[in-house]
């Protein structure tokens, strides 16, 4: 966990990338699940379990998948 100390009040507008200068675009999809697991409470097991069920009820989304 990274801990900042901010300068800037509610009324100011910062780019994300700028105060997170540490995350690569090739990380980002990484860091955005790991957050929305952990938003929902989820592991990555139960994820996966999750997204297991999703495909069997909508097919259509293993389209051009191998």
């Amino acid at each position: 966990m990274i801990n900042r100390k901010c300068n800037y009040t509610t009324s100011d507008s910062v780019p994300w990338r700028e105060e997170f200068p540490e995350y690569k675009d090739e990380d980002l999809p990484g860091v955005c699940l790991r957050g929305s697991r952990h938003k929902e409470g989820l592991t990555q097991k139960q994820l996966s379990e999750d997204s297991q069920k999703w495909g069997e009820i909508y097919p259509a989304n293993k389209k051009g998948l191998t």
